[in-house]
């Protein structure tokens, strides 16, 4: 998967990513060489001095970098949301359109029919009543 990073969102990563390898090469590091010579007290005041305020330096850092993830995410979500609400409604508007003119056509066919079956049931009453000299209008589609 690629990821494209905004321009802000690249200096807030690369912030982080900096602060979070001097806090692990600048601090950590230190304190486990120290830790190592068996120097307790020197690990423990490095550890005060130098490791906590570059762990909450990268911590800063994390912390802005999700909070700027996070508001990218929610206006994503709202975008999304916009579009499928456009979605849903331009589904609707089409539905009731296709409806409407299905309607018309049935109406149509209807007319069609119903108007061809009276005048041929007029033909037939007029010839059984006697009447001989009844037109007859013959329209062909062929």
């Amino acid at each position: 998967m690629v990821l494209h990073l905004s321009t802000e969102e690249k200096a807030l990563a690369d912030k982080f990513a900096a602060d979070r390898g001097k806090f692990v090469t600048e601090g950590l590091k230190q304190g486990i060489v120290y830790l190592k010579e068996g120097n307790f007290n020197e690990a423990n005041l490095f550890t005060v001095k130098k490791i906590l305020p570059l762990y909450n330096q990268a911590k800063t850092s994390y912390d802005d970098l999700i909070k700027y993830q996070f508001k990218m995410g929610v206006d994503l979500d709202e975008a999304n949301e916009k579009a499928v609400s456009q979605s849903k409604r331009l589904s609707i508007f089409t539905i009731i359109l296709s409806l409407v003119l299905l309607i018309l056509l049935a109406w149509w066919i209807i007319n069609t029919i119903t108007r061809s079956l009276s005048e041929g049931l007029h033909v037939a009453d007029s010839l059984a009543g006697g009447d001989l000299n009844v037109d007859i209008n013959v329209t062909s589609t062929r």
